[in-house]
């Protein structure tokens, strides 16, 4: 599988799409930020990627259930900033 980047704190590319993690957030406040970003890009660099998608947003993009080693992404990252 193709390395996933993160584009802010709840978006990443992958093999040419664009993915948001579903119940992550772009517009909170905070999960623009560089820490945000660097998060999910921790996230994502600790294991083997799966990508459930969900549905597509009005913007086009895949919304998508992403699991690491099995571990919700969201959940991860939320876990992280507290």
């Amino acid at each position: 599988m193709a390395r996933a980047y993160a584009m802010d704190g709840a978006t990443f590319y992958q093999s040419g799409r664009k993915i948001r993690v579903q119940g992550l957030d772009a517009r909170d406040p905070g999960m623009s930020s560089e820490h945000a970003t660097q998060r999910l890009q921790r996230a994502l660099d600790a294991g083997s990627v799966t990508v459930e998608p969900v549905e597509v947003d009005g913007s086009g993009h895949t919304v998508a259930v992403v699991r690491v080693n099995g571990r919700n992404v969201a959940d991860a990252v939320r876990a992280s900033t507290n």
